[in-house]
């Protein structure tokens, strides 16, 4: 065989071998050094969280940082009520709890509630819960999720009807 076609064959094999990484780990998600945002959503609609305080590893490393709160929200999800809230969190968590918080300028004021979110469905990226009957004034909802790297506090602005 020539030497010509040995480097063919060679560069198509590592042509072969990159594709195949690269199918292979298209549903992979690429390292961070931070949880991923999370999205807020009911009756259909979604609104981004802000990331807050947070604690993540990576490997043999890992790092904390402090959010400024109050957070910053863009965005309000439209709620009422017992409303069924809808979490995507992109990284699986290990567990996510909610808490209804009301701010004012830089007041903070975290109302009597609090529940532990349920995963619904396979690979823990999607949680569910119902608000309560009386949401009181929040304007706030805090996310704070466990994962195996670590956590975070997230915060999505809301909008009672």
């Amino acid at each position: 065989m020539r030497a010509e076609s040995w480097v063919f064959r060679g560069c198509v094999a590592a042509l072969l071998a990159v594709v195949a990484l690269a199918v292979t780990g298209a549903g992979a998600h690429p390292p961070v050094g931070h949880p991923r945002v999370v999205w807020a959503g009911s009756g259909g609609l979604f609104v981004k969280s802000k990331l807050g305080s947070y604690c993540w590893t990576r490997g043999d490393s890992g790092q904390c940082a402090d959010g400024a709160y109050p957070l910053k929200t863009r965005g309000r999800l439209p709620v009422d009520q017992r409303d069924r809230v809808t979490l995507l969190v992109p990284d699986p968590a290990r567990k996510v709890r909610v808490s209804l918080v009301h701010v004012e300028g830089e007041q903070i004021n975290y109302l009597d509630w609090n529940r532990q979110a349920r995963a619904a469905g396979e690979g823990h990226h999607r949680w569910r819960f119902r608000l309560p009957a009386d949401l009181g004034d929040a304007n706030v909802l805090e996310i704070f999720a466990r994962y195996q790297q670590g956590d975070g506090d997230f915060w999505a602005g809301l909008d009672q009807g």
